[in-house]
């Protein structure tokens, strides 16, 4: 789960360096509720991994390639969340802080399913 890990430190580096500190109060709520809801999101994914790696353990699975597309579709997973939660319909500072929490989020999701997605590939051609 290094790369669920890794989600979990690069939100809350975003929720601590971010340029939300000069918006308003009500911006800054909307902001910092978007990257716990997205550290909410991998943390239900990781508990669901965990769960997981039990059950593969007692089968004797332990391939990485399987690894590797679990944690591909648990970021999916999390993507499909965050992209949901994009759906707040009021016009205040608290939503459009969200909304940029939320956006802030999916990046960085994105980013991590590119790294797992080369880390496939690159497996598929050398295995």
């Amino acid at each position: 789960m290094d790369v669920l890990e890794a989600l979990i430190e690069a939100c809350d580096d975003a929720a601590n360096l971010s340029t939300a500190e000069e918006r308003s109060a009500a911006y800054r709520k909307g902001y910092s509720a978007a990257l716990r809801y997205a550290r909410i999101c991998v943390l239900d994914q990781m508990a669901s991994a965990a769960m997981d790696f039990t059950d593969a353990s007692h089968n004797g699975d332990h391939r990485p390639e399987r690894h590797r597309a679990r944690t591909l579709a648990a970021l999916r997973t999390i993507s499909q969340r965050l992209s949901d939660a994009l759906h707040t319909n009021p016009e205040d500072d608290v939503a459009a802080g969200y909304r940029d929490g939320i956006l802030i989020a999916l990046d960085l999701t994105e980013e991590q399913e590119r790294a797992v997605q080369r880390e496939l590939s690159c497996a598929t051609l050398t295995g």
